[in-house]
């Protein structure tokens, strides 16, 4: 058993990591119109940087829980963190999109790694009956990085360039590489409690798939150029632009801290209410985002809402994996991703082709889909609830 302290500093540990791969994955969405004209590329073009990133992940996702599964956990999260130092400095040194796309690739295949195993790790950490509020810190750093990553380095690379925050980021994930190597103990994917779901249940889990991969999507369709609507449709200055995000990303984080307490009581609630809640912001950002304050709502609540649908995520993909936790969980990141793929292509063509007007509207489309794929599995669960009871009443 590992001792308390030290768990505690594993989780603070892995928490930082997601700070810095969400932080990374992200970056082009405050950096995007910095990179487009330093590159002479449009804003769509660069966008698609989400989409190869996205598409890396959804491929080597799996197999890489597959091949490295009998490797100790401390060697996984040290070397993603290496690789996404080594991506982090091909990004920095490129001056085209081709060393652009290499240097994405590789931070990509560190990404991937990372989210295979990282909720396991910690999870084997503390006593089971905790896992969903273990899964929730975890997820706090990748929260903060709309609070303080995002908006740090859209304002850095404003003051500087755009290559300077990932020279920054790229040498803070090679302190934390050392700091993994040190402090994560060297167990296998197969020992703790976090190796196997709590409840397995196949029907369940390709339900919990299925709607991650849509609400991603969704998404992706707006957020990934939610600088470009800021700026272009609700006409809001771009050195205002990283202030709201700030603020969006500062509810982001409070919605971590707050879902992490409902998670293992309501695991299937939490999910409705933020699929209830990303409605209502898509809704009102197509109706509305002409409107500044509207617009910086949408934001606000956004970032709130997508916190507790991610926590909620991962939480019931850690409860229904049908075999090792790590496969499911690299499942589930490359169906968030084939979404997130997907959905910033389609952003992409309506960004060039009818503008971005339109994006919360296609955006509202896809959560509906989700929301009624959540709303059959929930009829699904009501009613194998019934029966046994039914059963027990005829049997009487």
């Amino acid at each position: 058993m590992v001792p308390h302290r030290r768990a505690v500093a594993v989780l603070v540990a892995l928490s930082m990591g997601g700070f810095l791969f969400v932080t990374n994955e992200i970056a082009p969405y405050g950096l995007i119109k910095l990179m487009a004209a330093d590159l002479g590329r449009t804003e769509s073009e660069i966008g698609l940087l989400v989409t190869g990133f996205a598409l890396v992940i959804v491929a080597a996702s799996v197999p890489l829980a597959v091949f490295t599964r009998r490797i100790p956990r401390r060697y996984l999260l040290t070397g993603a963190l290496v690789a996404y130092a080594v991506g982090g400095v091909l990004v920095a040194t490129s001056s085209n999109m081709g060393g652009l796309l290499a240097g994405r690739l590789v931070q990509a295949l560190g990404q991937a790694m990372f989210w295979a195993v990282v909720n396991s790790t910690a999870v084997a950490l503390f006593p089971p009956q905790i896992r969903g509020k273990i899964i929730a810190r975890v997820l706090i750093g990748s929260s903060a990085a709309g609070v303080v990553g995002l908006p740090s380095i859209t304002r850095l690379g404003q003051l500087t360039e755009w290559q300077m925050p990932f020279w920054i980021l790229a040498g803070v994930g090679t302190l934390l590489a050392a700091v993994y190597f040190l402090l994560i103990p060297t167990y296998k994917p197969d020992e703790g409690s976090g190796a196997r779901g709590s409840d397995p249940h196949r029907r369940r889990f390709v339900a919990v798939l299925i709607v991650v991969s849509l609400s991603a999507g969704s998404t992706a369709i707006t957020y990934t150029y939610i600088t470009p609507f800021l700026v272009d449709v609700t006409g809001i200055g771009q050195t205002v632009v990283p202030t709201v995000l700030l603020v969006g990303g500062a509810f982001s984080l409070l919605g971590t801290l707050v879902v992490g307490r409902f998670l293992d009581r309501y695991p299937v609630r939490t999910v409705a209410v933020a699929l209830v809640m990303l409605l209502g912001v898509w809704g009102a950002l197509w109706a509305g985002g002409a409107t500044v304050w509207v617009a910086v709502g949408v934001v606000l609540v956004q970032g709130f809402a997508w916190s507790l649908f991610v926590a909620a995520g991962n939480n019931r993909i850690m409860r229904h994996a049908p075999g090792s936790t790590d496969i499911g969980i690299a499942t589930n990141a490359s169906m968030y991703n084939t979404g997130t793929a997907v959905g910033s292509l389609i952003g992409a063509g309506i960004l060039a082709d009818a503008g971005a007007e339109l994006l919360p509207l296609a955006s509202l489309a896809g959560v509906m889909l989700a929301g009624a794929v959540l709303a059959l599995e929930w009829r699904s669960l009501r009613a194998g609830v019934r029966a046994p009871r039914t059963r027990r009443l005829i049997s009487r």
